[in-house]
Parts: structure tokens; sequence; C-alpha cells
């Protein structure tokens, strides 16, 4: 009785999917079906019948068995799209033709499929590896993106260009029209057709060198055997090194400065010469027009303000040597001279108005009216003040502590600051200009008001103020003190980790490894990076503060360092070649490795279902048990057959893993015996 069971179940099911002969149309065939943005498109081949009027269409969710009909008619075209799928299930679908007389024919091949709704994500673009600029617009592209089976990519995210197969690396065209900023964009779509989001890349297109302006010597110039050469450069890439050539000989300048006047002293012999500058970044060479000029000996030297090189007035004062000079005359341009006056070794002048470079001329003679020679000397004059910015602990309201981070933004070429902490009142010495600096505020509770005055070096000052209200420890030791490493992540590849940090009153901190010494006592701030111990294994990382009541507790956080471990998945239970005779039987796995969650499913006699999200090192079971009286299990065949299980699972990354098969037999009854 028990074999006439199994056999009417075997008949039951050819028929379900099959049909019986001779009772329909003769069953499509090449049944194929594809991911598309609406769900699964099911394609098949004509039935040979000649009498078809449509066909229907059933999908399940386990091999072998029929399901449900998808469609309320039959459908008089060769494929059909199914649009109430859920994304990573997998179906199965049967295709049986219809006649003329509404007889359904026989079922076709059974098709698997699983489904994917959800576009590519991760997408990231590189360009020529990183690369801030390029000389050419053929450039390489480094690509990620998880799920993606076709990518395309664009110039403006306007006119793309084919779709491709994904691969990791791509070759691409820049636009042209100039040097300047190119961006790419990229858009990947999966299998199923499903477009993700657009990513993009940028890299500066520069194809020329830099730009040289000759300031000092200019064309048909007489100038002293000693002058001063001045020019400025500027569209440079990286860093630009210059040089001059005088009369075919090189004389070297050096690292310079871009979009600012560069100038150096020269000396030449008497007579005519030829002169440029040629400079070099990391695009290429440029030379400036050469420059024809004349120098000869001079008796006469002029120095502006002792040589200072920069004013913030057009008041100055001239400095000038002229042996035997009995009267000179002074110009701003070298051909307006004002009056003769008396040879005084320092005369008051007035520059031109106007920001710049000035250059003032000296003419000088003797007591016989005999001219002694033009001198001349250049220094900038610079009256506009800096444009100064200034913050306190990022703008943070309040601080418990009496030592601040003053964050000061400058404009207009700032060389020194100095700090005030009485609005003004009184400031501190001048020192080099830095974008952090620590102040101490005064031991008083209440708001503060800190003033930074910042110069350049002309000497045009600039000042701007900050308020933060000081609020003084309670006199206790710091308190609340926590940790995270890399954000709370439970693993890390590299030794070099962040550290986020909070604690309440605290002045200064100290960090230690789970081996080896503390390290030094440095200011409290709220992030800062470490570098875990060496050698792989779970890290842990210290960390305690003091202020002047005293040192607080130690808080601490641990991570696990080591290299990436591949994902894989493990089955303890059932056992290989075990006998069963319970009412259910516990699949008992573990995914192991990989990056956590996994998303898991097991497998018995090859009917998947779905084990849920399980965490990496977790031990998970699932229950198979018998249902209804007829001695079936949930894994579709009869009791006292042999069974086999195994368990899929996919991390957070995509990696998947899958354990080994274990084989068993399971002959529990539990209903009655014919």
């Amino acid at each position: 009785m028990k074999f006439a069971s199994s056999a009417f179940l075997v008949l039951t099911v050819f028929v379900l999917l099959f049909g019986c002969a001779g009772s329909g149309p003769a069953a499509p065939s090449g049944v194929t079906a594809k991911g598309v943005p609406q769900g699964v498109q099911v394609s098949w081949s004509a039935s040979a019948a000649n009498n078809v009027i449509g066909y229907n269409i059933y999908r399940s969710n386990a091999a072998g068995q029929l399901g449900g009909k998808l469609n309320t008619a039959p459908v008089n075209d060769l494929s059909f799209t199914d649009s109430d799928v859920q994304d990573g299930h997998t179906y199965y679908y049967t295709v049986k033709a219809v006649d003329s007389n509404n007889a359904e024919g026989a079922g076709s091949a059974q098709v698997q499929f699983i489904a994917q709704l959800k576009p590519p994500s991760g997408l990231s673009i590189s360009i020529n590896n990183g690369s801030q600029f390029t000389t050419s617009t053929s450039v390489s592209l480094a690509l990620s993106a998880t799920g993606a089976s076709q990518c395309q990519f664009s110039n403006d995210a306007s006119a793309w260009g084919p779709w491709q197969n994904y691969a990791q690396s791509a070759q691409w065209t820049l636009a042209t029209g100039g040097d300047g900023q190119r961006t790419v964009y990229m858009e990947c779509r999966n299998s199923a057709g499903v477009v993700s989001q657009t990513a993009s890349s940028s890299i500066v297109l520069k194809t020329t060198g830099p730009t040289i302006t000759m300031i000092s010597p200019r064309q048909g110039d007489v100038l002293p055997v000693r002058f001063s050469l001045s020019f400025t450069v500027a569209n440079a890439m990286g860093e630009a090194t210059c040089n001059a050539n005088a009369d075919g000989a090189v004389i070297p300048i050096g690292a310079v400065a871009e979009n600012e006047d560069n100038t150096l002293t020269v000396l030449l012999a008497d007579g005519g010469h030829e002169l440029y500058v040629q400079c070099t970044d990391q695009v290429g060479t440029s030379q400036s027009p050469t420059v024809e000029f004349e120098t000869e000996e001079n008796p006469v030297k002029l120095t502006i303000n002792d040589g200072s090189g920069h004013t913030t007035t057009t008041a100055v004062n001239l400095n000038v040597f002229a042996q035997d000079a009995a009267r000179c005359r002074f110009s701003n341009d070298g051909s307006s001279f004002g009056a003769w006056m008396p040879f005084n070794p320092v005369t008051p002048w007035t520059l031109a108005s106007g920001n710049g470079v000035k250059t003032v001329y000296a003419d000088c003679q003797n007591s016989n009216n005999v001219s002694l020679g033009v001198a001349n000397d250049s220094i900038t004059l610079d009256n506009n003040p800096p444009s100064i910015s200034l913050t306190i602990n990022n703008g943070d309201a309040v601080t418990y502590s009496r030592t601040v981070k003053l964050y000061v933004f400058a404009s207009g070429s700032v060389t020194q600051c100095r700090f005030s902490g009485d609005a003004g009142s009184t400031y501190g010495d001048w020192q080099a200009y830095a974008s952090v600096n620590w102040y101490v505020l005064a031991p008083v509770n209440g708001m503060h008001q800190v003033v930074t005055q910042c110069k350049n070096a002309a000497g045009s000052q600039g000042t701007a103020s900050a308020n933060i209200f000081l609020q003084l420890a309670p006199p206790q030791p710091p308190t609340g003190l926590s940790i995270l490493i890399n954000g709370g992540s439970s693993r890390t590849t590299s030794r070099s980790v962040i550290l986020t940090l909070v604690a309440r009153f605290a002045d200064t901190c100290r960090y230690q490894n789970e081996i080896g010494s503390w390290s030094d006592w440095e200011s409290y701030t709220t992030s800062r990076s470490w570098t875990l111990s060496d050698g792989q294994g779970q890290k842990a990382v210290s960390y305690q503060c003091m202020n002047q009541y005293g040192m607080s507790g130690l808080s601490q956080a641990q991570i696990y360092y080591g290299p990436e471990r591949p994902a894989t998945v493990s089955v303890s239970a059932p056992v290989q070649g075990q006998l069963y005779d319970s009412d259910s039987i516990s699949i008992t796995f573990t995914p192991d490795g990989g990056f956590s969650p996994f998303s898991c499913t097991y497998y018995c006699n090859g009917v998947p279902r779905d084990a849920g999200s399980v965490a990496s090192g977790a031990t998970v079971s699932r229950t198979l048990a018998y249902v209804g009286m007829n001695m079936q299990t949930e894994c579709g065949v009869p009791a006292g057959s042999q069974f086999s299980t195994y368990v899929t699972c996919v991390d957070a990354r995509g990696s998947s893993a899958q354990s080994q098969t274990v084989t068993f037999m399971w002959s529990k009854w539990v209903g009655p015996l014919t």
C-alpha cells in the first residue's frame, strides 16, 4: 500500500506539470526567463499545434511543482512579464498551450529564475588612479560596482556612451575644449536592466606649461650692472621651477611662488644684454619673451625704506648714495622727474597711488652738472588690510576647559598674527601665521571674547574676534569617558585606525594599546588617529584623561585586526549517514568570516527555505517537520526516503558560501500504515 501511494503522488505531479498525453495541444518549447526592470520576462517558442489560441503561464516557488496560473486569459503572444516578484527570490515557470476548444495541453519544460529588482550599489570611479591632473584626454578608469552587469559613461551626464559589460577598468576620452576640469559620470545596471544612481569623478586637463610675465627689466631699459630681475608665474600645475638665461648663461632661480612677484638681484657686465625666464611645472616648460636692455656702471645707488621691500603707505624715504653728488631729482616712472634738489642721503618721497610694485628712479649730478647716472629701486605697496575670520573650538558655544583651539582663516598673504583675551586691550607677541592655535582663557567663568590681529609682509593689518562661554570644571576629575574605534566597527584590516573620544572636563588625555606603555599626555580632542599593536587578533585601546583635580578612570574599546577572511558556512546537524525517527529535524549551521550579517537559505532535497539574517560566527537552527497525515515532509518527499541538506549564505558585501551536503535517513511515521 505504501508503494501505491507513492506512485499516485508521482503521477499526480506529472499530470499537473505535463498534462495527459493527447489531451490538448503540444507543449511550447524553448522556454526561457530573464530579468527586466519590471520583473521577470518568460519567453517561449510556439506550440506545433495548428489550433492554438494562446498560452497559460504557471509559477511556483519550488522545483517540480506547477504552482499558480499568472494570466487571467490565454496570452496570445510568445512572452509574458511577471511583475509580482520579490528581489532575490527563486521562481519556477511552466507554459501550457490552449487550443480553440479551451483545452490546455501538456506543460513545457520548467525554467528557473532568481528575480533581480535592486539596482547595482557601491558605485565608484577613479580617473588615472586618482591623479589630480592629466596631460591627455585619453584616460583610464578604475571602476567598482556591486551587482552590475553593464555600465555606461558620459562627460556631461546627458549624452551617454553605449552600454558595455561591467569590468573593473575601462578606457575613456575626456571632453575637449581647452584646459580645465573634466568630470566623468558612470551609471550601471544589473542583468534585469535596473539602473543605479550616477557616480562621478573629476580630473584637471592641462596641456601647456606655466604663463610667465616679465616685470623688470623691460625692453630698452638702461640699468646699473647690479639690477633687479622681477617676474610672475601663473597657471602652474604643482610647483614651478625656473631659470633665467642672460646672454646664453643660465642663472638658477629654483622653485617660485605662483601669482606673486618673484624678484632676485642680477649682476651683469657693462653693455647690451638679452634675457629671458624659463619655468617648468609638472606638465611642461614655458619661456618668457626675450628682453633686450643695457647695463652700465653706476655710482648712484638707491634703496626705498632701507630696502624693506614692502610698505602700507605711499609716503616713503629714499636712501641715496652718490659719491660727489651735488643735486638729485626723482621720478616714479623713469621719464617724468621732479625738480632738482640739493643732495640729501635721506629724502621723503610719495609713491604713485595704487597697490602693486612701485619703482622709483634717482638721477644725480655733480657740482659741474655732469650726470652721475640714474639708479632705481622697487618696493611693493599694499594698503589693503587682510581679511580675517576667527572661530573658537570649531564654533562651540561653551567650553569646560581654559585651553581652547583658535581657528584662523586669513587671506592676503598674511605672515604674522597675535591674540588678545581682553577684547583687544592687550595682545601677546606676534607669531608666525598658523590656521590652528592653542590659547588659554583667563580663569573666570562667563563669556570670553578673543581677538586676533594679523598682518601681511607690508604691515597691513586685519582684525577678527569670536566669543565663547567658559564654564570651569567642577572640583572633580574628568567624567563621561567613551571611546570608539573606527566608529564602532568590529573588524579592521589595517593597524591605522581613528579613535572617536568623549570626555567631560578633560584637559589632557593619554592612550595605551593592550600591550605596551602609555602615550604622552596631550590636549583633549574628540578625534585622533592611532596605531594598533602588531600581530593579528583582538586588539584593545585604553583611554584616560586628567584635569587639575585628578585622573579619570579608564575607558576601553576593542576591535579585531587581521586580514579579511573569506565567507564560509558549515552544517553541524543533521549528521552525515544518521537515521532519524523524530517528528522534526533541526538543521544547525554556522556562517563565519566575510562581512556580517549573512542572508542564508537552507535546502532539503533541493527545496529552498529562507533562513533569514544571521550574524557572522553565530550558530542557528531551523526546523523541518512532517505535514499532514500521509507521510509527507516539508521537503516534498515521503517519509522513509533518503534526505540531503545544505546551506548557502551571502554576506553584506555579496560574497557567497555553500556548506557541505549532508545525507541522512528520516523514517518517523506520523500517519497510519496501510
